[in-house]
């Protein structure tokens, strides 16, 4: 498992660190204005791509299962929008969960709902 999101993992956070190095050297260096201003660019590229890349894969999944999304028109347009801000919080909870030990823990469940009940929730 760690092989598999680890390489995404590393290399998203190593863009997002390499580029706020770059913006934060060209901050307090005069003479590098041009790294300041290619740090912002290559940062505002790497947000924005990765947005709409993720908003894809957020527009075909809804697309394929608009009929069982249980909501409105107007939710399923506004989540698809919100999709890629939900993915992005992967990257910190895929960090912690590479460095972090971790103790399996039983959880009893003691409730039962059905699908029926769900709904009409």
């Amino acid at each position: 498992m760690l092989m598999t999101i680890f390489p995404a993992v590393f290399l998203t956070t190593f863009c997002i660190l390499l580029n706020l190095i770059k913006i934060l050297y060209g901050l307090f260096n005069d003479n590098e204005r041009g790294i300041l201003t290619d740090g912002f660019v290559s940062m505002g590229q790497f947000l924005a791509l990765g947005y709409l890349m993720l908003f894809f894969v957020g527009f075909i999944a809804t697309i394929t299962e608009w009929r069982n999304i249980n909501t409105t028109t107007f939710k399923k347009l506004i989540y698809m929008f919100t999709f890629p801000l939900f993915m992005l919080t992967y990257i910190p909870i895929s960090l912690q969960a590479v460095f972090k030990k971790v103790e399996w823990v039983p959880i009893e469940h003691t409730v039962t709902t059905s699908i029926d009940e769900l709904k009409e929730k």
